[in-house]
C-alpha cells in the first residue's frame, strides 16, 4: 500500500512539474507575441467633443421638426451618417504600451489627403456637449489641412495652432496616456488618414489612428472627413434641446449664417 501511495504522489509531482513548465511556456509565447506585435494598444478616449456645426452636400429639405429621444443615440447616429464636421474634426484615443522596452511617441502625421470645395447643401448645429473635466490633461496635437504640408502642431494659450509639436512621450510597459488630435480647414472639404509616429525596439513606425469606433472599442473606420464653412447654404438647422425628453431640428435662415474662419456666426443680415 505504501508503495502504491508513493507512486501516486510521484505521478502527481511529475504532472505538476510538467504543468508548471507548460504554463510558463504559454506565458512566454504570449509575451513573445506581444513583443513581436504593435507596440501600443489603442482604445477610444474621452476628450473629443465634436464640432459646433456639421454640413453635407445634400440638401435636406424635410428634416425641420424631426425629433429624437433626448437620452438616446439616435440623433448622433443620424448626424454621423448624414453630415460631416465643419471647420475642425478630430478624435481622442488612449494608448497603452505593450513592449518591455520603452515606447517613444514622437508625434503624428496626415496621409492620403484629398480635398475639394467646401460642402454647400445643408448645415446643422448638433446638441452641445460639455467637457469631462479630466484631472490628467491629454497630449494635444493639431493639423492645418490648408498648409502646403500639414504637420502636427501644439496649441498656444488662445487655443489656436502654434509651433510644430516637439514633445516626446515615453511609455513603459503597461503605461497609458490619452491623446487628442484635431484637424482643421478654413478653405476646403477634405478626407484623409492619420497615424501616430512611434519607435520601439529600434524601429520607427506609424500606427493608424481610428476615425470612428463600433461596439464600444473596435475601430470602425480610419478615414477622417472635414469641410470648411461655405459662403452660402441651401438649408440650415439648429438642434433645440429645450425639452427634457427630446431633441428637435429647427430650421433657420441660412442667409444669416456667415463663414468666419473655422466657424459660422449668426447675423441679422439677409
Amino acid at each position: 500500500m505504501i508503495a502504491v501511495i508513493a507512486a501516486v504522489l510521484a505521478g502527481l509531482a511529475y504532472y505538476d512539474s510538467h504543468r508548471t513548465t507548460d504554463i510558463a511556456l504559454e506565458d512566454k509565447n504570449e509575451e513573445d507575441k506581444l513583443e513581436a506585435g504593435i507596440p501600443l494598444l489603442t482604445s477610444p478616449g474621452a476628450s473629443w467633443f465634436g464640432a459646433n456645426w456639421r454640413a453635407s452636400e445634400k440638401v435636406y429639405s424635410t428634416i425641420g421638426g424631426k425629433r429624437f429621444p433626448g437620452n438616446g443615440p439616435e440623433i448622433w447616429e443620424w448626424l454621423d451618417t448624414n453630415v460631416v464636421d465643419m471647420g475642425r474634426t478630430g478624435t481622442s484615443i488612449t494608448v497603452e504600451s505593450q513592449h518591455k522596452t520603452t515606447v517613444l511617441i514622437h508625434g503624428a502625421e496626415v496621409t492620403d489627403l484629398k480635398c475639394r470645395k467646401p460642402l454647400t447643401g445643408t448645415v446643422v448645429s448638433p446638441p452641445a456637449i460639455g467637457d469631462g473635466g479630466e484631472e490628467v490633461l491629454p497630449v494635444m496635437m493639431g493639423f492645418s489641412l490648408d498648409a502646403p504640408r500639414p504637420v502636427a502642431r501644439s496649441f498656444d494659450d488662445s487655443g489656436s495652432l502654434g509651433d510644430p509639436f516637439k514633445g516626446q512621450i515615453a511609455l513603459d510597459k503597461g503605461d497609458a496616456r490619452e491623446f487628442v488630435f484635431t484637424f482643421e480647414s478654413a478653405r476646403k472639404s477634405c478626407t484623409f488618414r492619420a497615424g501616430l509616429i512611434v519607435s520601439s525596439q529600434g524601429k520607427k513606425r506609424s500606427i493608424p489612428i481610428p476615425a470612428t469606433w463600433k461596439d464600444g472599442n473596435k475601430p470602425d473606420s480610419y478615414v477622417f472627413e472635414v469641410t470648411a464653412p461655405a459662403g452660402r447654404y441651401s438649408k440650415a438647422y439648429v438642434t433645440d434641446g429645450s425639452s427634457d425628453t427630446e431633441w428637435q431640428f429647427q430650421e433657420v435662415d441660412p442667409r444669416k449664417l456667415v463663414a468666419d474662419g473655422l466657424r459660422l456666426i449668426e447675423t441679422n443680415g439677409q
